[in-house]
């Protein structure tokens, strides 16, 4: 890659965007990429081993010693522009924009409603701490390792201040970004600083998109406004629940039998199977429907204990199918729609589907009058590539199914 101009970056005007899921930064989200912290003291910075470049190895008391380097790191917006200092390694960057690189202006202070990325890059020396000292909320994309990188892996974490980001090495990474004004965090890491770069806007011919207005509640939950859906006045937690998404066990049978047999009543055109084909499952029977594998997950969205969202992903074991993934079964409970719970939920599958290495595509199938379901996915990156006339039939009615495919995107 070349040496970039950081500070003049030169971004070409008029380029689409890929948007980012925003999602609520938990440690089980946060797994494989890093996690969350609490005391920057006690979060060591992992060391990567300089590489042999031959049949004998490195000396394992050499090749890690240049240990690591920290300062201040300032995420500061000007107008439209985000610009990132970061004392530990002397650097000093354009980070985003705000509206259209071109058109980007540093004379007015109007709050950003949304952040345009142009660079990325990963570190595979050694990890890197972020800690804010302001206590304000921040945002981080990051996608899992992998130099096959594309702009539709990238995911955006939103941060609520009080705690810090620790990721590990070879995580993609473009620094820390406040939502508004300025704000410092500690820094620490790796002090040769080898970086690895994508430049989105002349490998991919776009830029990343991440709404900053897309405020998440203190349930973890994104605005609905934001997201486009109407608000559901009776979608009413209390302050003692917690939204959280996870893999589901054998522990959740009981949950997941609810949840399922109330989408196969509340929304029958949307499953293949029936409600009556699946009320009389014992619950051994769901026990081994759901159990996962290596490569097979049911993720569950739960307030508290109740579980009211799940999506089902999968990778096709056939030598000459292995490069696709697939997702089934996805349902969010009534009360909880219009709130981005569709979106986290899509979005912590596709996550799952593309950290499997040599996964090129996923594929899905909904029904065609579903229109909320199939905007989700469109907007998510799903293209239609296919239509199954009369795939249903309840009763007298027929339902059409279109097949969606979401690619790898190639340079």
């Amino acid at each position: 890659m070349p040496i970039f101009d950081f500070l003049n970056p030169n971004i070409p005007g008029g380029l689409p965007t890929v948007v980012m899921p925003v999602i609520e930064a938990t440690d089980s989200g946060l797994k494989g990429y890093g996690h969350l912290v609490d005391d920057p003291e006690l979060c060591p910075v992992e060391i990567v081993r300089w590489p042999s470049t031959g049949t004998r190895p490195v000396d394992e008391d050499t090749g890690d010693e240049a240990g690591t380097t920290q300062g201040v790191f300032v995420s500061n917006w000007q107008g439209d522009i985000l610009y990132g200092k970061n004392e530990a390694v002397s650097g000093h960057y354009i980070l985003a924009y705000a509206i259209d690189p071109p058109q980007a202006r540093n004379d007015h202070r109007r709050e950003p409603s949304r952040m345009l990325l142009w660079h990325a890059n990963y570190h595979p020396d050694g990890g890197q701490l972020f800690f804010p000292l302001d206590r304000k909320p921040f945002y981080v994309p990051l996608a899992l390792p992998g130099d096959d990188i594309t702009p539709e892996r990238f995911v955006c974490f939103r941060f609520a201040g009080d705690k810090g980001l620790y990721i590990h090495p070879g995580i993609w990474h473009e620094g820390v970004f406040t939502a508004s004004g300025r704000q410092r965090f500690f820094d620490k890491q790796g002090a040769v600083h080898a970086r690895v770069s994508v430049d989105f806007a002349r490998e991919f011919n776009c830029l990343l998109e991440a709404p900053l207005s897309a405020r998440c509640d203190h349930h973890g939950i994104l605005d609905a406004a934001v997201q486009g859906h109407d608000q559901r006045a009776n979608f009413s937690l209390n302050s003692v629940d917690h939204v959280h998404l996870r893999p589901l066990t054998d522990a959740d049978s009981s949950e997941f039998q609810r949840l399922r047999l109330q989408g196969l009543q509340e929304s029958p055109s949307s499953f293949g199977s029936s409600h009556e084909e699946e009320v009389h499952k014992t619950l051994d029977q769901v026990r081994q429907h759901i159990a996962g594998s290596v490569e097979r997950v049911f993720v569950g969205m739960f307030t508290g204990t109740e579980l009211v969202g799940m999506v089902g992903v999968g990778r096709e074991q056939g030598l000459k199918e292995r490069h696709i993934a697939f997702i089934r079964s996805m349902y969010v409970a009534p009360q909880a729609r219009g709130h981005g719970a569709g979106q986290q939920l899509l979005a912590s599958a596709l996550q799952q589907a593309w950290s499997w290495q040599g996964v090129e595509q996923v594929t899905l199938s909904v029904t065609a009058s579903n229109e909320a379901a199939v905007r989700l996915y469109k907007a998510a990156g799903f293209m239609e590539v296919g239509r199954m006339p009369r795939a249903l039939k309840m009763g007298p009615n027929h339902f059409d199914e279109l097949m969606m495919v979401h690619r790898v995107a190639r340079s």
